[in-house]
């Protein structure tokens, strides 16, 4: 592949004549044109073009890149072909080849030829416009299908169809003809359909659903839908299908079941492929000009991006060709009946050496194709005629012509059709110098009837050598396969590909896999690379480079990538990397090697992945070994660590709580010793009293109600303090999960906030519970619930403080499913990315005010296990918290 250069002109230094993809910036010194002109010609930059199709597996296929290459080769382009798949096929194995066409870039590609009738079957708009989206700095040209007012070679698909129904409805008589159609999707396979429609129309035929069937252009839909055709349908005159692999599928099947073809059913095609022509039946067909198209298209590209020109669309004709199965003589042995007539003038093989050039000219004009209208060739033959004639040496003529006939079989595949039509030109072009006299005509109708045998030889002979090139490329493949699949360290089975791929002809082949096995990732490494029939070695790990370059600078500085194939290397949908083939389009084994080469290449990468996979797992428990100790001893450390925590939560509980009791004791207990020393008043005072006779009696009794007084304050008191002992002593002891019973909610929730009166009222805050239901029931430990509110309303006294106090409130809601309490807040909040964590061990928002992060923790496991409920969380930053937990009604325990 040439790089492109900037090329410097002499006599204008403030200028330089460039290209990048093709594009040229011409200096606008009109002054230099001249010699601008002159270097262009000079020196000569390399155009390189992508040909994009869905596979290379078909004579249809193959003939496009034939003239793909003939026609780039006359303009000194590089081509490279991507051979894709159908674009969104149903089918995951063909669908992931279209990855090839994400290695298409406008770094490397100065232009792109898109065969849209290939491609699109199964494609829906967003299909085909995701597709072309990857080549949106790339001048195209689509041949086939128009899409996105991109130029476009098309054939004539209307008239072609037409001109075929026509010809079985005038010249054979058939009225009841049935078609097959292609995929609905198809442009081209529409464009067919509509043009029987209308045409059956234009002759009153009555179109009728029941004839038509829709393939998917390959010979098994055709057998199957001539199946499907004659299951509702008694009698069927003709078949037309949109394509020639259809048409052969319904000639093959009707052969299957006894049906006579052409005597009762005639059939027609489309493409005329070189299976119709040589098909037991030569199919009769429309002929679409395939090497014209491709000739077209490069011809427009090459306008398109050296040029600058404004390409507007071409359509190409098509022709219909006649043969056997619709009924008719094929052309060939028409063209060879020849009329004598005795009577005529009286030349002779003098007069024929005199008129040799006429004829040839006349002989070149009725040959089109390249291989026969050689001038100096057809001269030959006529030499060899007119020396056979003279001396009637039979063996030398046909010795001569059999070279001749071998000469032209190696530079193209031998057409005995077109040579058989060459022979009856000839016949009937020498014919008035032959028909003087009997003997004379009798000598030529033995020399013309031998090389009509020789000539039909040779086809034979060059059928049977493709064939046995064609086994012998299966064989080779098949060979290949099994040296391969057997081999599973990568390295080895490298060498067993490079080693095996030169058997199969091909020039220069390299094989490149994605970095880390990862096609997004922009980088490969040319692990393979045989180059013009000689083998490279390649570092250890291969050669790295960008992926969209296709290859390492080093190597496209000496490849010209012309006859290329660029395909994928994948298994299912695991893309490995790609493959590049330098070859001839007869040569189309390459997409049977890449899938065994995937094949082989799955089996060696998981066989390295699993020994990588072993060696880091020894690593790894080696490491492990070392590190146990480590481990050990770093697991007890955060046990230790977790207790000191958990004692610190619990000293922390217990310090606020202690303060509460100092303080909730401490009044009532100040409170009795004032009114016992009340009553110590009074005492001593009835004392005194007692005998003085100034005290009445009247005054016994109100020292008595003083005294009575002091008593009940007392009492008061100290109930006081025995009801606090008793929240103490129930909020202390501890229930297994046997002592779980049915208790009532609201009496453990007030017994559990009493504790937390002396908390609340220093940090400014209150509570209120509401319950419109005061005999709520759970099942459960009391003491574990206390825990839970304990904890919470802890949390909100804080979440308070912060804002200098507050209120927190509390809902007791019981329905026929659960009960609910709701314990709100108006504090800080929590922030959204905390919420997921706060019931996590150890995770706290207030490390800095002492939080261990247990309490919420130890809220959730209480809940969730011994409750057997739920707990969720509603927070609103600067605005405040509610909790809300979720208790299952008490059933019969």
């Amino acid at each position: 592949m040439c790089k492109k250069k900037s090329v410097k002109i002499p006599g204008n230094d403030n200028h330089h004549f460039k290209t990048t993809n093709g594009r040229y910036c011409y200096p606008g010194n009109k002054k230099n044109f001249l010699i601008k002109s002159i270097y262009f010609l000079i020196f000569i930059i390399t155009m390189t073009i992508g040909y994009i199709t869905n596979d290379f597996s078909s004579t249809y296929n193959c003939t496009f890149w034939e003239g793909l290459q003939n026609s780039c080769k006359e303009k000194n382009i590089n081509f490279l072909n991507f051979s894709g798949g159908d674009i969104n096929h149903p089918d995951m194995h063909i669908h992931q080849r279209n990855k090839v066409h994400d290695l298409i870039s406008s770094e490397i590609f100065d232009g792109l030829i898109i065969n849209t009738g290939t491609l699109f079957h199964f494609a829906s708009k967003d299909d085909i416009d995701r597709f072309y989206e990857k080549f949106d700095h790339i001048p195209i040209i689509n041949l086939g299908n128009k899409y996105r007012n991109i130029t476009t070679v098309h054939i004539d698909n209307e008239t072609g169809v037409h001109a075929g129904i026509v010809h079985l409805i005038q010249i054979h008589g058939l009225k009841k003809i049935a078609f097959i159609r292609g995929p609905v999707s198809s442009k081209e396979a529409e464009s067919r359909y509509n043009a029987y429609k209308n045409t059956l129309g234009e002759y009153g035929i009555d179109f009728d659903v029941n004839l038509i069937e829709t393939g998917n252009f390959t010979i098994n839909s055709g057998s199957n839908c001539l199946e499907k055709l004659l299951t509702h349908n008694t009698h069927i005159e003709a078949v037309v299908a949109a394509n020639d692999y259809m048409a052969l599928g319904v000639l093959n099947k009707a052969r299957e079941m006894g049906i006579v073809v052409p005597n009762e059913i005639a059939i027609m095609g489309f493409d005329d492929i070189g299976e119709g022509q040589f098909s037991l039946i030569p199919l009769t067909t429309v002929r679409q000009p395939i090497l014209k198209q491709i000739e077209k298209a490069v011809e427009l590209l090459y306008d398109s991006v050296i040029n600058k020109k404004i390409i507007a669309d071409v359509v190409l004709p098509t022709e219909l060709v006649v043969r056997r199965s619709c009924g008719c003589l094929s052309e060939t042995a028409l063209n060879a009946y020849i009329s004598v007539n005795t009577d005529q003038n009286k030349l002779t093989i003098g007069d024929l050496k005199k008129d040799s050039l006429v004829i040839i000219k006349q002989l070149k004009e009725n040959n089109k194709k390249k291989n026969m209208d050689n001038s100096a060739k057809m001269q030959n033959f006529l030499l060899l005629f007119i020396d056979y004639m003279e001396h009637e040496k039979i063996e030398k003529a046909l010795l001569q012509v059999d070279k001749m006939v071998n000469r032209i079989a190696l530079d193209a595949d031998i057409d005995i059709n077109e040579w058989q039509n060459f022979l009856s030109d000839f016949i009937k072009a020498v014919i008035p110098y032959i028909n003087n006299n009997k003997s004379t005509l009798l000598r030529a109708d033995s020399f013309f009837h031998q090389v009509r045998i020789l000539i039909n030889e040779m086809g034979l002979n060059s059928y049977k050598y493709h064939k046995f090139k064609s086994d012998l490329e299966t064989e080779r493949v098949r060979w290949i396969n099994g040296s391969l699949v057997s081999i599973f360290d990568l390295d080895e089975l490298i060498y067993n590909i490079a080693k095996s791929l030169p058997s199969m002809g091909l020039e220069s082949y390299y094989l490149s896999l994605y970095e880390d096995m990862n096609p997004e990732c922009g980088y490969s490494r040319l692990i393979l690379s045989y180059q013009n029939n000689t083998l490279h070695t390649i570092q250890p790990g291969g050669i790295r480079f960008k992926t969209m370059d296709l290859l390492p600078e080093s190597i496209k500085k000496s490849e010209e990538l012309v006859n290329c194939v660029v395909d994928v290397l994948y298994h299912r949908e695991e893309q490995y990397g790609f493959v590049i083939f330098k070859t001839h389009p007869k040569r189309i084994i390459f997409e049977r090697l890449t899938e065994q080469i995937s094949s082989a290449l799955k089996g060696a990468l998981l066989i390295q992945e699993n020994t990588d996979k072993e060696n880091k797992l020894k690593i790894l428990l080696d490491d492990q070994k070392k590190r146990s100790e480590e481990l050990e001893n770093a697991y007890t450390a955060l046990k230790d660590n977790q207790k000191k925590m958990i004692i610190s939560e619990k000293m922390a509980s217990l310090g606020r709580m202690t303060a509460g009791i100092a303080h909730e004791m401490n009044t009532p207990l100040a409170a009795v010793r004032a009114t016992m020393e009340e009553f110590n008043v009074l005492v001593n005072e009835y004392k005194q009293s007692i005998g003085n006779p100034d005290i009445t009696i009247e005054d016994h009794y109100e020292i008595i109600d003083d005294m009575k007084k002091s008593i009940d304050l007392a009492k008061k008191a100290t109930e006081r303090v025995v009801n606090y002992v008793h929240s103490i002593k129930f909020q202390t002891r501890d229930l297994s999960p046997k002592q779980h019973l049915i208790f009532k909610l609201k009496p453990v929730i007030e017994d559990s906030i009493l504790l937390l009166n002396h908390y609340l009222g220093t940090n400014n805050c209150t509570i209120s519970i509401n319950s419109d239901n005061d005999q709520i029931e759970l099942f459960g430990s009391p003491v574990r619930l206390s825990q839970v509110i304990t904890n919470l309303v802890t949390n909100a006294i804080n979440a308070l403080k912060r804002k200098g106090g507050g209120h927190i409130e509390m809902d007791l809601i019981s329905d026929d499913s659960e009960v609910k309490i709701l314990i709100k807040d108006t504090g800080d909040g929590i922030e959204k990315d905390n919420l997921p964590r706060i019931f996590d061990p150890l995770f706290t928002t207030n490390s800095f005010d002492g939080g261990t992060g247990l309490g919420l923790s130890i809220v959730h496991d209480i809940i969730t296990g011994d409750f057997e409920g739920s707990i969720e969380v509603a927070s609103i930053p600067g605005e405040g918290t509610t909790f809300i937990l979720h208790f299952p009604k008490p059933r019969s325990h």
